[in-house]
């Protein structure tokens, strides 16, 4: 079966760049504005999973029943790691609310808010991205998979129903989306709980668009365009300097076209780059994607906690507020930038590791579980409905 190995690698390097982005460490890293701005590269999981779904099952999803086995699937290949992670914030949680309990002081009191009973039962449902809550909860990376949810399921609906014009009404669907972010999200593409789900439908929907087009030019009968070792420096330095200067502007609005640009020339090419790419260290990174990205801010909060207690036992000051342009409200800040550039690197080999764990012992797992369950429902359902012998 073909496989998109560079695009493979692609996840892998997106996630790794949220993670850093999200990591409460005054590095060199910290204040760039490439990775103060790395949440744009959530668009790019978007636009290759519109990509990837659409060559996977675009040409499958034809009925009722083909739609449900495409959600059966996704549901496996998201849910299970998706739980374990929920479960372990819910036992940090807990953990905080007996501790509120003996010695009070909570910032925010537990099972309130972000973490609300509420909250807990919209996460298990993979419904929390959309526009149910007025703040990010839980584990707050999981609001683009339940966007992407969300947005499966549209996905499969618009195929059963438009069928040979799915293309164009996934576009449509797609610019008003766009329309509706550029009038209404406060910070644009820089959104999760109010506009998360038009967010993903647009960068979806440029994916799929990319893969009609690869279908139509790449793949044709002459082989297509094959871009070289130039072109993909070219885009690599485009994606740097726009996701540097984007800001959260309106000009991030041009995130889901660019990297839809971008997947397409990577889909093609043959150059250093591609070559670098899907080599097995960078293949693995795309393996491991989803669990870095779904692990990572739990790794942060075990690195809070560890700086709490590290504070109180050596009374060194190892926190400060957050600077200028963060996102979190402390950072780490002891032992001087070449000191907090070590413990980012550190701290991703760690999460890399890990990944590697949940990977072989949840994700794949969880995979063979639903689509064992999967075969064995539809087995039963041919059964049922098998004629009788004369």
């Amino acid at each position: 079966m073909l496989r998109f190995h560079t695009l493979d690698s692609w996840r892998g390097i997106c996630a790794l760049l949220v993670a850093v982005m999200h990591l409460p460490v005054l590095s060199h890293f910290y204040a760039e504005p490439f990775f103060r701005n790395s949440y744009l590269f959530v668009d790019f999981f978007f636009v290759l999973s519109g990509f990837v779904i659409t060559f996977s099952y675009g040409g499958k999803i034809v009925d009722w029943r083909s739609a449900g086995t495409f959600m059966v699937r996704r549901i496996g290949r998201i849910w299970p790691l998706h739980m374990v992670m929920l479960f372990l914030f819910f036992d940090l949680e807990l953990v905080k609310f007996v501790m509120n309990g003996w010695y009070g002081g909570a910032h925010q009191v537990p099972f309130t808010g972000e973490t609300s009973p509420e909250a807990l039962l919209t996460n298990t449902l993979l419904i929390h991205a959309a526009g149910i809550h007025d703040v990010n909860t839980w584990n707050k990376a999981s609001w683009s998979i339940s966007a992407e949810f969300v947005v499966y399921a549209g996905f499969a609906l618009t195929l059963i129903a438009f069928r040979s014009r799915a293309t164009l009404a996934l576009a449509l669907l797609a610019a008003v989306g766009a329309v509706v972010l550029l009038d209404f999200s406060p910070h644009y593409m820089d959104t999760q709980q109010e506009f998360g789900v038009l967010r993903c439908l647009f960068g979806f929907a440029v994916g799929h668009l990319v893969y009609r087009l690869y279908r139509h030019t790449a793949a044709g009968a002459d082989g297509g365009p094959r871009f070289g070792t130039m072109v993909e420096a070219a885009a690599l330095v485009l994606v740097a300097i726009f996701v540097s200067r984007a800001g959260r502007g309106p000009v991030t609005m041009f995130a889901p076209l660019l990297f839809g640009v971008v997947v397409y020339i990577f889909a093609c090419a043959d150059g250093f780059f591609t070559k670098l790419l899907s080599t097995r260290f960078f293949r693995r990174l795309g393996e491991l994607s989803f669990s870095i990205y779904m692990i990572h801010l739990f790794g942060v909060e075990m690195l809070m906690k560890v700086a709490n207690v590290m504070e109180k036992v050596t009374g060194w000051t190892i926190k400060a507020p957050h600077v200028p342009g963060g996102d979190q409200t402390e950072i780490l800040v002891f032992g001087g930038l070449w000191a907090m550039d070590a413990l980012t690197l550190v701290y991703l080999a760690i999460v890399v590791v890990i990944s590697g764990v949940t990977y072989r012992m949840i994700e794949k797992p969880g995979q063979r579980l639903f689509n064992t369950g999967l075969l064995a429902l539809q087995g039963q359902t041919e059964k049922g409905v098998r004629p009788l012998a004369h």
